[in-house]
């Protein structure tokens, strides 16, 4: 059964940013990113401060940070100033939430030939097909699956229990990254028997996964 995810943004970018008082020990970032995407979210206070304070930091980040991912905000300069140790605490933070961002994009997975396991041994066993069947229309627990898996150096294979779930313990997993374009990625793989004939499968996985970032980077441009 083939796999394919839509094209994901390599790190959500910034657009605008605000830090509101919400307490002493607390202030409220309010984020706009790239796609006006709003999130929020609480950040610890190291002291009390006051708003005005607060307004100039966020005037002073919102002068470096628009445009960059949580990995570009992680590499800027530390700044010097009277508020530069708070300043650094909150854009530590930001960068950490920013992160958690990236991880919650919602991962749509669509699939194709189902009924090609039914040709195999293994899922005449039919405890067993449903549960695959489960796994896959119900995409949370395999998206969360191809999301942890480290795809972008050519192809990785779970065979078995590998995959951490029992659902797929007797199931393997070919999957690789495709790129469309610079800022985008997805991931395109199989899913079938332990027997699988994986010399086969993953150089025609890496050759469909190249076909589709071409084809999906040209469509996006």
């Amino acid at each position: 059964m083939s796999l394919v995810t839509a094209p994901r943004a390599l790190g959500v970018r910034v657009k605008h940013l605000d830090l509101v008082k919400l307490s002493d020990a607390q202030a409220l970032l309010v984020l706009v990113l790239e796609g006006n995407l709003v999130r929020q979210q609480a950040l610890n206070l190291t002291s009390p401060t006051d708003q005005t304070v607060l307004s100039a930091i966020a005037v002073g980040l919102n002068a470096v940070v628009v445009g960059l991912n949580a990995a570009g905000m992680s590499r800027l300069p530390e700044s010097v100033g009277v508020h530069s140790a708070l300043e650094h605490d909150l854009l530590t933070q930001i960068v950490a939430f920013m992160t958690v961002c990236d991880a919650q994009q919602d991962t749509l997975i669509l699939h194709d030939g189902v009924r090609n396991l039914l040709h195999q041994p293994e899922f005449g066993d039919v405890e067993l097909l449903q549960q695959v069947i489960e796994v896959v229309e119900e995409e949370r627990m395999l998206a969360a699956l191809i999301s942890a898996a480290d795809l972008d150096h050519g192809i990785q294979i779970m065979i078995g229990r590998e995959s951490g779930m029992a659902e797929l313990s007797r199931c393997s997993l070919v999957l690789t990254t495709y790129r469309a374009g610079a800022e985008r990625r997805g991931t395109i793989g199989v899913l079938g028997s332990t027997r699988m004939a994986y010399a086969q499968v993953g150089p025609r996985v890496r050759y469909v996964a190249q076909r589709v970032g071409r084809a999906v980077g040209r469509a996006l441009s």
